[in-house]
């Protein structure tokens, strides 16, 4: 298993780390005892610091894990 591995592991990253499938997901590892160090998320949110860092924030609230990682990327516009 990777945890005997004693490195972070991180959560799959998606768009909305606040939506249904990673609450699912952070619940069913949870349940299985499966350690989480760090959430992934990819971040479509625009060029707002103040938005990044309210949505970091809400994160970190919802999961209580000491950080998160995002990949910044182009919502196109």
């Amino acid at each position: 298993m990777l945890e005997s591995l004693n490195l972070p592991l991180v959560s799959p990253s998606c768009a909305n780390p606040l939506g249904a499938w990673m609450t699912e997901f952070m619940g069913n590892a949870t349940s299985k005892c499966f350690r989480v160090d760090w959430i992934g998320a990819d971040w479509y949110g625009g060029t707002s610091a103040t938005n990044f860092r309210e949505n970091v924030m809400a994160v970190h609230e919802t999961y209580g894990l000491p950080r998160v990682d995002y990949r910044i990327l182009s919502d196109g516009s």
